[in-house]
């Protein structure tokens, strides 16, 4: 009886950290609780919570992972894997965990709403035309706002989520959030590059027009970009089909696909990504560098999201650490955390000096 009191009140305890905002100690008073009783389902998934807001989403996902193992039938808890995989760019994952939380309470509007953000990223996301209006869609641009670090915290905003659906319905109404700076950040997100502060942008004239309705663009212009914009469709049907093969461990089938998608794309660096941990997958460790490698390449070239081409170098680090190369994995973790910062990489590399020290 005592034990159960005390691990009440380690829940209490940080759950009312967590409500403050002080997810650390509320990291702390779970743990205590876990000690005391470790088949806590609720203890673990709570901890996986205030890891996911402190970023620590390794740790997030652990903690969801073993919440589900304790309870089978947990929606919370797939709840908790499918957020987690999300922020760790692992969308297929992410989807199939939501779609299992969903079996099990089908109204859970979270889950839902996790499930559409996974399928509009799996589909595409679009490259963003910045002729045509980005928040027409707001569920496709949603994962990548989510992946910039200057934006990913805007999404949890009711204020911001209202202003995107505005601008989605009323593209000319641009002008009242000209001297809100988010809407900055959120375009040069969304475009690729820094765009000057808004209110020195000009919105007098529409700003969003169909290509196909302006009479200025050249016949062959649109030719391209009509060519442009089918290649990328197949391209995305290839690469969902590889993503099928992927979920049923068909890794060599899946490998095929996404090589026919590079070759209607060779742009797109989530191609790579995915090529690169189908073959991580079957132990390729050559291969996996090889793709790695090439998708460094056409983000230099072409770019992407910073933290897809972290997750190359990473990939990279960790087949130099299976093999026990522990100069070349430090190298390519370094690499990635310069691209983009984690407190996994960190670790990583704290690892990699303290094996090449002893």
């Amino acid at each position: 009886m005592a034990q159960a009191n005390d691990t009440k009140n380690f829940q209490t305890l940080g759950n009312d950290f967590h409500k403050k905002g002080d997810y650390q100690n509320a990291i702390e008073q779970y743990t205590l609780g876990i000690s005391a009783d470790p088949s806590n389902h609720v203890l673990f998934s709570n901890r996986s919570a205030s890891n996911a807001k402190l970023k620590q989403y390794e740790e997030a996902l652990n903690d969801a992972n073993q919440a589900i193992e304790l309870k089978p039938d947990f929606a919370k808890g797939y709840s908790r894997k499918g957020s987690a995989l999300q922020f760790l760019g692992r969308t297929l994952e992410a989807k199939y965990a939501f779609e299992k939380g969903l079996e099990l309470d089908p109204e859970n509007e979270i889950m839902q709403k996790g499930l559409k953000e996974c399928e509009a990223e799996i589909d595409g996301p679009p490259s963003i035309d910045p002729i045509a209006n980005p928040f027409a869609n707001v569920e496709t641009i949603l994962p990548r706002l989510r992946e910039d670090e200057k934006t990913s915290k805007f999404v949890e905003d009711e204020s911001f989520m209202e202003m995107l659906k505005d601008l989605g319905q009323n593209p000319l109404h641009m002008q009242k959030y000209l001297k809100d700076d988010r809407l900055r950040l959120t375009l040069s997100a969304l475009l690729g590059f820094e765009l000057e502060h808004p209110d020195k942008m000009n919105f007098n004239e529409p700003p969003f027009v169909d290509y196909d309705d302006d009479d200025s663009k050249s016949t062959e212009v649109k030719n391209k970009l009509q060519a442009t914009r089918e290649a990328k469709k197949r391209a995305t049907e290839e690469k969902n089909v590889g993503l099928d093969y992927f979920g049923k461990q068909n890794y060599e089938k899946a490998i095929e696909h996404y090589n026919r998608a590079i070759e209607h794309d060779s742009s797109d660096i989530t191609l790579y990504s995915e090529k690169a941990t189908a073959y991580l997958k079957q132990g390729l460790n050559q291969q996996v560098r090889e793709t790695s490698l090439s998708l460094v390449d056409v983000w230099k070239k072409s770019g992407g999201e910073r933290k897809i081409a972290a997750k190359a170098y990473q990939r990279i680090g960790q087949t130099y650490l299976e093999e026990e190369d522990f100069a070349n994995a430090e190298e390519n973790f370094e690499h990635a955390l310069k691209v983009y910062s984690s407190r996994e990489l960190k670790k990583l590399i704290e690892e990699c000096r303290a094996k090449m020290e002893s």
